[in-house]
């Protein structure tokens, strides 16, 4: 039987207490093994559903709709998995997973900025594009389907970063620290947009731009949400990221594009400087930016790192 302090915590066996370092090996093992069947459970239902999937999309009308109803789906999967886990796993407040503390007012201030921030980044990226002479555009088309398309945009945005910085990273946090988990949550985030590639595409660039998007995403991400310990900065960065990028300046998200964008537009050149078939998110140029974003927000998300590790 296990003992429990008065706490409610596991009390060490001795020898655990004769050999932390092993305990420590156990704790980081366990904390890989239960982000990873997280991660599993999150996409379980999604790939068992596939082919019904498939069906919708092709029976479906209104294809923005669809892609909202598919992404409600998986974000509720999510927070309902991240509520088991909570409340069954790691014995913790749901609300703690980067949902409490502060008021909506403030929520609401935190998700403007990074949406904000967003704009810049990206409006950057593509004016250096276009000065160079990547990025052309070839015309302009004001219509509403951007709109329709908003709702979905939000919800996936919400979903992966209520499994990447709200579960993933805080848990790996506990037991790796915050570089450790900054960098494992990072590129599991980016190799696991492997999934979304076209057949055809050779395995070398699939690496190569999933690993420039956890260099970008994935770790500008991860900074945001340390920057505040909330999900709301991460999150409005997140959506508006996509927003910008794909219906904005027409290019391709993560090798994906849903609906005709504001500004048609075309990337031409070097792979490595544009990201050819996955977008700018795979440009070294976008890195570069990315970078300096993380420079900016490192230092008041390295104040919070001392004040949180007192208590892992």
């Amino acid at each position: 039987m296990i003992k429990v302090t008065e706490t409610g915590q596991p009390e060490q066996t001795a020898a655990r207490a004769q050999h932390p370092a092993n305990g420590a090996n156990v704790d980081k093992a366990l904390a890989i093994a239960k982000v990873a069947v997280y991660i599993a459970i999150c996409f379980a239902t999604s790939w068992f559903l596939q082919g019904a999937v498939l069906y919708a999309y092709r029976h479906i009308a209104n294809q923005a709709l669809f892609y909202f109803a598919v992404a409600a789906f998986d974000c509720t999967l999510a927070l309902v998995s991240l509520y088991f886990f909570s409340r069954f796993i790691d014995k913790r407040p749901f609300l703690s997973y980067g949902f409490s503390g502060g008021t909506i007012s403030g929520g609401v201030k935190q998700f403007a900025a990074g949406c904000g921030l967003a704009l810049l980044m990206v409006s950057s990226v593509m004016l250096f594009l276009y000065l160079a002479g990547y990025y052309k555009v070839l015309s302009v088309s004001w219509n509403v389907e951007v709109l329709a398309y908003l709702p979905f945009f939000l919800v996936a945005a919400l979903r992966e970063e209520v499994m990447f910085r709200g579960y993933v990273l805080q848990t790996l946090e506990k037991h790796w620290g915050t570089f450790g988990a900054i960098v494992i949550s990072s590129f599991m985030f980016g190799l696991l947009h492997l999934i979304n590639f076209e057949d055809g595409v050779a395995l070398a660039d699939r690496l190569y731009s999933c690993v420039c998007l956890s260099i970008d995403a994935g770790l500008v991400f991860s900074i945001a949400y340390l920057a505040t310990r909330k999900l709301w900065f991460p999150f409005g960065l997140h959506f508006a990221w996509n927003v910008f990028e794909g219906p904005v300046y027409g290019t391709l998200v993560s090798s994906l594009t849903l609906c005709q964008p504001i500004l048609v537009a075309r990337l031409t050149g070097p792979f490595y400087l544009t990201g050819g078939v996955f977008g700018p998110e795979a440009s070294l140029i976008e890195v570069a930016a990315c970078l300096v974003l993380v420079g900016l927000l490192w230092r008041r998300a390295r104040a919070n790192f001392a004040t949180v590790e007192k208590n892992l």
